[in-house]
């Protein structure tokens, strides 16, 4: 069987060597007759003799070429079916990770929003004692008495609860608590050193402090803290969560005199600096 095979895979030269024997086989019995070629009747008997020959393994050329053309068809068939293979694979990959993606957001978002409402239920805790600490500071810019401590410490924990709040925070919100823990900050290093110091009851009726031979003003502080304590109790009302961004509103002239009448005396317009505090409220209005 394999024998058969062979002979068929290689007829081609099997069939050229019959028939390059036939042609010696003819060739030398009319020679030996006697007969003799010249070389121009030579030349006519091999182009005849070959030319079936010529033909023959042309026709195989031309089926030889087909067949290679059909595999090459079907190779690129079989790379066109891998490449649409690899990219349906790729796709699924793709959609595989978009999808962890999602979901990953998704507990992203969701252990954010928990830990911001966490947040949350301490900030009205943190931004009350704030109010409270700053309006008593105003107080004591107005009218000043002995032993007074600003709470340093305490500002500095509450403004650390309301900076975890910044991180989980929309934006809006996230830059209102971060206005105030800058104001905070500002405000405390400021006027620290005057409404704690024991020359501001030396000098309760006037304006300017001087204090190690730098000049304060009572007013300015008077409106700095005010103005504090009024922007931290506009985020009441989010920390109980009551509304869903914390905005802080524009702090006007009116609405600081209005709230200093309200908060610290209905006769604090009696006060020997509050002209002077009018003047630095001004400053407020846009």
């Amino acid at each position: 069987m394999k024998i058969i095979e062979f002979i068929i895979r290689h007829h081609p030269i099997w069939v050229t060597f019959g028939y390059l024997g036939l042609l010696a086989g003819v060739f030398w019995k009319y020679t030996s007759a006697g007969a003799s070629l010249s070389l121009n009747e030579l030349g006519d008997f091999l182009a005849g003799a070959f030319a079936p020959l010529a033909f023959y393994w042309l026709v195989l050329g031309f089926f030889q070429q087909g067949k290679e053309l059909k595999n090459n068809v079907n190779a690129l068939n079989l790379q066109a079916e891998e490449l649409k293979n690899s990219v349906a694979a790729q796709t699924e990959i793709a959609e595989s990770a978009r999808l962890q993606i999602n979901l990953e957001e998704s507990l992203e978002n969701e252990r954010r929003s928990r830990k911001l409402t966490a947040d949350r239920a301490e900030l009205g805790l943190a931004l009350h004692e704030l109010y409270q600490i700053f309006l008593s500071a105003t107080r004591q810019a107005v009218y000043p008495k002995g032993d007074y401590t600003l709470q340093w410490e305490v500002i500095y924990s509450r403004c650390r609860v309301l900076a975890s709040c910044i991180e989980n925070a929309d934006p809006e919100s996230a830059e209102s608590l971060a206005k105030i823990v800058r104001k905070a900050q500002y405000i405390t290093a400021r006027h620290r050193k005057l409404l704690e110091s024991p020359e501001i009851l030396a000098s309760s009726s006037e304006d300017q402090v001087t204090i190690n031979s730098v000049l304060l003003s009572r007013s300015d502080a008077v409106v700095d803290l005010m103005a504090l304590t009024l922007e931290i109790s506009n985020g009441f009302q989010y920390a109980r969560m009551q509304q869903e961004k914390f905005i802080t509103e524009l702090i006007t002239t009116e609405r600081l005199v209005s709230v200093l009448e309200i908060r610290i005396n209905f006769g604090i317009s009696k006060s020997p600096i509050w002209e002077d505090i009018l003047e630095a409220a001004k400053k407020l209005s846009p």
